[in-house]
């Protein structure tokens, strides 16, 4: 299955450039298309569209999930790879996913998460439910044809939270399920972009995101997930794969 990684942009400074360049140069050992959505960075956008197999950038900056949008939209492969320019991942993702992915319930599979500085560590198991809450967006792959069935990320939400708890609603909703494995993973440097722009304590500063996601739902995200998967939160979130 032909596969592509599309990796939303917003580069600040040098630092988060450094870990763009480490993102990319571990993407290189898999072969698939990479397309970069540059939401207007201040930093390096000539590097990212030479590296870049398409390459978009907007004029100003437009937030996590329109960009991210419209890079899915120009993506080739049947596979869509979402990335964070703040991970590192294992080369086995493609192999692992094309086999879990051959299974036309299954929408997505959600990796095993680590530290930044963590080594990377393989295990043997793949769950199609009760994992709900390790789907994650920072590294993630999904079959194309899901977007293109139900559509894509609500441009309300502007930063990284809940609009992609919001997506995953809606792929649940639809029928489809979710697998979560250990067989391969990522590393994490945990919100290092998003605490740069908005502040360390980012999360804590969502009400209006918030509002929206409950005035959809019926509830805020922290009762959402308190409800549907409480006994998902007694497990420590990057113990939960093991």
């Amino acid at each position: 299955m032909k596969a592509s990684y599309v990796l939303p942009c917003y580069i600040p400074d040098e630092d988060i450039m450094t870990l763009t360049r480490a993102a990319i140069q571990s993407f290189r050992k898999v072969k698939a298309e990479l397309v970069i959505a540059d939401d207007a960075s201040p930093v390096g956008g000539g590097y990212l569209r030479k590296e870049a197999d398409i390459y978009i950038r907007t004029s100003e900056n437009e937030g996590y999930y329109s960009t991210i949008t419209r890079a899915i939209k120009l993506a080739k492969g049947e596979i869509v790879a979402l990335c964070n320019n703040d991970i590192r991942v294992a080369p086995n993702w493609l192999e692992v996913s094309e086999k879990i992915l051959k299974d036309p319930e299954i929408a997505s599979v959600h990796f095993k998460m680590l530290h930044y500085d963590q080594p990377m560590s393989f295990g043997d198991k793949v769950w199609t439910t009760g994992k709900e809450r390790w789907c994650t967006t920072s590294f993630c792959a999904v079959k194309k044809e899901v977007y293109e069935k139900l559509g894509f990320y609500d441009p309300f939400y502007k930063r990284g939270g809940f609009g992609d708890w919001d997506f995953w609603i809606r792929v649940r909703e639809a029928g489809y399920k979710q697998a979560y494995t250990n067989k391969s993973c990522y590393q994490h440097r945990d919100s290092a972009v998003t605490s740069r722009m908005h502040g360390e304590n980012w999360w804590e500063s969502e009400e209006e995101n918030i509002g929206y996601f409950k005035q959809k739902w019926g509830k805020t995200p922290d009762e959402f997930i308190k409800d549907e998967f409480p006994a998902q939160l007694e497990v420590d979130y990057r113990g939960g794969f093991e």
